[in-house]
């Protein structure tokens, strides 16, 4: 065939010998286009995996509370991003801890996990602009349970959209408080009272 044909001709003038400097310059071509093509296959493969494949052994089906451990801790769980991922692992069968600042959302939301799922949900009213006097409250919490996977989605904002540097400095010491420093205590608690045999599996 046309393409049989055309493919052999490519491969004789790959083997043929070098006698020129454009014969150079067609390996040079060659090997710049071999490179250029295996870049965007693995680009591809890793957009495969990144996005289309779940990563961590967390795919469909998987058991997480044989894998990571029977609790999971979400913080900002009554809204967005904190809410979704506690009703994911309730549905999975993991219990979950919500943590929240809105009593009112956070009882609701333990009462409709609990009646949807089935699983346990604790619910632990938690203010994080109040500082590090809230973290005595949440180890007490999580003394004596199996945790094995810290969900941080607790964050503030500003009252209205404004450009960084424009944000008064009370405001930005605040949210750089709440968003960073307070977030990474809680992690170094909830890595407290995980148990060994999974912080093995974190480290």
């Amino acid at each position: 065939t046309v393409m049989d044909g055309r493919v052999v001709q490519l491969v004789e003038e790959l083997l043929r010998p070098i006698s020129s400097y454009l014969d150079y310059l067609f390996y040079a071509g060659v090997i710049y286009g071999a490179k250029q093509l295996t870049s965007f296959v693995l680009g591809v493969l890793r957009g495969v995996r990144t996005y289309a494949i779940p990563i961590g052994g967390c795919r469909p089906g998987t058991d997480l509370t044989t894998k990571y451990g029977k609790w999971a801790v979400i913080t900002a769980a009554t809204s967005g991003l904190g809410l979704a991922f506690a009703e994911e692992f309730a549905s999975r069968g993991v219990n979950v801890v919500l943590l929240s600042h809105s009593y009112e959302d956070l009882v609701q939301v333990v009462s409709n996990i609990q009646t949807e799922y089935g699983v346990q949900a604790y619910g632990i009213h938690a203010n994080f602009s109040l500082g590090p006097r809230v973290f005595q409250e949440i180890e007490e919490a999580l003394n004596g349970l199996e945790i094995g996977i810290l969900v941080n989605t607790v964050a503030i904002r500003y009252d209205h959209p404004q450009y960084f540097a424009l944000v008064p400095i009370q405001v930005r010491v605040f949210v750089l408080c709440v968003d960073t420093t307070y977030t990474t205590l809680c992690i170094n608690d909830f890595y407290n009272y995980v148990t060994w045999d999974f912080k093995k599996t974190i480290e």
